[in-house]
């Protein structure tokens, strides 16, 4: 898709909005936890920016993810039938649900521009952001922060396509 890119871009341009609020507004932190924290932000900006488009096959995201959650497939299936099947068995099955998943995920793919382009779903994609930060680490001040800025990454993306960019 050859506005990847320009998603992508933009979603830089919210990091760096992100980096220098957080260099300039949050109290005086260690350089590792500001190293962590501008880390984690530049993740979930950037995959916001490039999210919406998920629901194409050909974007940069949703071949990510197809593989990422293959391999889900296969470890999750894995540990299921490892323990009733021999370890070849086990194996063999997994391997096959994780291509069976590879070659049927995009039947199940919306509409393109449909749910995921809508703000509802970057407010929904910040939360879920904003509760990932919060595991790791433990404070809701920064993860209501980063949530806040993982979904300006996502809104970037919309108001590109609504300007059409």
């Amino acid at each position: 898709m050859p506005f990847q890119k320009v998603h992508k871009f933009f979603g830089f341009l919210v990091f760096l909005i992100y980096a220098a609020f957080a260099v300039v507004f949050l109290p005086d932190p260690p350089m590792l936890d500001l190293l962590l924290l501008l880390a984690i932000g530049l993740f979930f900006i950037i995959v916001g920016s490039v999210l919406p488009d998920i629901d194409t096959k050909k974007s940069w995201i949703f071949k990510q993810l197809k593989f990422f959650l293959a391999g889900a497939v296969f470890v999750v299936s894995f540990f299921i039938l490892s323990g009733n099947n021999a370890l070849g068995v086990s194996i063999l099955v997994s391997s096959a649900l994780s291509l069976l998943f590879i070659m049927f995920i995009g039947l199940f793919l919306p509409r393109h521009r449909g749910v995921v382009h809508r703000l509802k779903t970057g407010v929904v994609y910040g939360l879920l952001s904003m509760g990932l930060t919060y595991i790791v680490l433990g404070s809701v001040e920064l993860s209501a922060i980063i949530g806040a800025f993982a979904s300006l990454g996502y809104f970037s993306h919309l108001l590109l396509d609504f300007v059409d960019i």
